[in-house]
């Protein structure tokens, strides 16, 4: 069953009544919401709704919103339709169901709610300008029809104008989550490596700067390593790109795999791989760089028709208190190529 507005904004019975308290509404405005519709409303209705649209019209910053005639005849009908039940039973779920419609309606079209007040006014204006010369000539009678005349207005007003900032807040609120949504996507294209979906080599360094400053600040241990895929170059001559960026991604899988939650991995450049290990030992990291490569080594990569051997490289050194990144970066390198020269497959540490 699809939910009704008065469903959604909690205008139920109960709602209803606490609406028209706050109005002032009482068992008097039953009979004044006849006689507006008898003695006001259907003998006036066609000529209220010209001297509406004629003022409408004079102004520049309302009539933009008409957009041609056929519109304006719409607008008009619908309009009639309104005064046709300003009042009628304005108890019921019906009659503010509508009312909450009609602030639907005005924001989705961007009506600005100041002109919305101010052709409600108007309307209010035109509407006791019809009162006829019986109403007139009994000032207590005109003057408690004049006063529901405002209630009603009014009633239709602060229904629609709830559901105008109702229906604002929620268009802001999912502007907001559409904006954070594309932030997230964005702050996550930064930080991770497109094709290995490890940490992209940017955030991988300004982690790292942190990590060097937490170091030296609280004389804490860190560790990191350089890794590098051995002969990778023959797997992109002989079998094409596309077959070593898939290795590529294995590799990083297998890496992400055998490390600690709390260390950072993250794609260096071309096939090298760098390490964090925050608060680690040299001992510690050691044997963490030690089941890396053995997680590579022990089984092929198979691809299609392709069972491809790998085997990696990694460097591994510990942060000095006179070290600064680029020292300490340097070092991992240098034990990286040192365990190239030591025959590939191996941990180096410096």
């Amino acid at each position: 069953m699809r939910q009704t507005l008065c469903d959604k904004y909690g205008f139920d019975k109960v709602g209803r009544e606490r609406r028209l308290a706050l109005l002032g509404f009482g068992v008097e405005d039953l009979e004044l919401a006849q006689l507006l519709q008898t003695k006001v409303l259907v003998p006036n209705r066609q000529a209220i709704i010209e001297a509406f649209y004629e003022f409408i019209m004079g102004k520049p910053e309302m009539a933009v919103y008409v957009d041609g005639p056929e519109i304006l005849e719409r607008l008009k009908q619908e309009h009639a339709d309104y005064l046709a039940s300003l009042g009628v039973d304005y108890c019921s779920s019906g009659y503010f169901e509508n009312r909450l419609q009609i602030g639907m309606t005005n924001a989705r079209i961007g009506l600005p709610l100041g002109l919305y007040l101010a052709a409600n006014r108007l309307l209010v204006d035109l509407i006791m300008r019809c009162f006829p010369p019986d109403i007139i000539q009994q000032p207590e009678l005109c003057l408690n029809l004049s006063r529901f005349v405002n209630r009603i207005v009014n009633l239709d007003m602060s229904l629609a104008i709830e559901i105008y900032h109702r229906t604002e807040v929620q268009d802001l609120e999912s502007s907001v989550h559409d904006l954070l949504h594309e932030r997230a996507n964005l702050t996550s294209q930064v930080q991770r490596d497109a094709l290995t979906q490890v940490a992209s080599r940017q955030y991988l360094l300004d982690i790292l700067a942190q990590e060097v400053e937490q170091a030296l600040a609280k004389r804490i241990d860190l560790t990191i390593a350089m890794a590098d895929l051995d002969h990778f170059k023959n797997i992109n001559d002989t079998l094409g790109h596309l077959i070593g960026d898939r290795v590529l991604k294995e590799v990083a899988h297998r890496i992400t795999t055998s490390v600690r939650d709390r260390d950072l991995i993250g794609r260096y450049g071309g096939e090298e791989f760098l390490l964090v290990f925050p608060d680690t030992s040299l001992a510690v990291a050691q044997q963490v760089a030690e089941r890396i490569r053995q997680h590579i080594a022990s089984t092929p990569i198979h691809l299609q028709e392709h069972s491809i051997p790998i085997t990696i490289s990694i460097g591994l050194t510990h942060f000095n208190p006179d070290d600064s990144l680029e020292s300490l970066l340097q070092r991992a390198d240098n034990a990286m190529y040192a365990a190239k020269q030591a025959g590939r497959n191996c941990v180096s540490v410096l």
